[in-house]
């Protein structure tokens, strides 16, 4: 006779992992055709194309974001496998003072760093895609210093407020999943983190839209612009 399973925690995982994987792998899939596209563009069309060719630096975080993004799709992959043919059996045995509760179900915590190690690397794409908008906003206002030294501070804060969010979240792992000091301390991490991250989106955003803003008011001159009049023009100290 075969084992019956909680009908609870298998919609919670249908709901928590599988529907989220679903769009998970389109965005994964479109990420990868991108990413192919623009290496593609820059290794083979670099002595052909009109256009500008893409820097180092960026170009190597295009390929760490790939990669990253990568991991964390397996991973994700990896984590519906376990649920449903490992951990999902498992649920009326498992002591769940040696467990944390994920997806509505209970993990035991040597398992359970998968997701943990997912976490980290969450954490490193928000603040790869932040330092990337942030240097975006930079280049196009003309490398202010004043940008230069707000994009460091912001970067350095987010930093550290993410990497307490990871010890917390570490911490919170080996606690029993009732609700805790580490709970609530970690609910109190992840809020500043993300409202961090917010913050430096919305400065890199604001600042490329006011420039473009900008120069879409600025009368259109025929012929090409000089290399210094562009850079005075793409200045934000005014």
């Amino acid at each position: 006779m075969s084992q019956l399973v909680d009908y609870d925690a298998t919609t919670s995982i249908v709901k928590y992992r599988g529907f989220p994987l679903l769009l998970e792998t389109f965005l994964y899939a479109l990420y990868t055709v991108l990413t192919a596209y623009v290496i593609h563009t820059r290794w083979v069309y670099k002595t052909t194309t009109k256009s500008l060719p893409l820097p180092p630096f960026m170009l190597l975080t295009t390929l760490a974001m790939f990669f990253l993004f990568s991991a964390y799709w397996v991973l994700d992959v990896y984590m519906l496998w376990a649920e449903v043919y490992v951990f999902l059996p498992q649920q009326p045995e498992v002591v769940k003072s040696n467990a944390t509760l994920i997806d509505g179900l209970y993990i035991p915590w040597p398992a359970a760093y998968t997701y943990f190690a997912q976490g980290i690397l969450q954490v490193i794409m928000v603040g790869l895609g932040d330092t990337v908008s942030l240097w975006r906003a930079y280049v196009i206002c003309g490398r202010p210093r004043w940008l230069y030294k707000l994009s460091v501070s912001i970067v350095v804060i987010e930093s550290g407020v993410y990497i307490l969010d990871l010890v917390v979240l570490g911490l919170r792992m080996r606690s029993e999943p009732a609700q805790s000091f580490k709970d609530t301390f970690f609910q109190y991490t992840y809020i500043p983190a993300n409202a961090v991250t917010g913050c430096a989106q919305v400065l890199a955003t604001g600042l490329i839209a006011y420039k473009a803003w900008v120069l879409e008011r600025r009368p259109r001159v025929l012929g090409p612009k000089p290399t210094s009049t562009w850079r005075r023009d793409a200045s934000c100290n005014h």
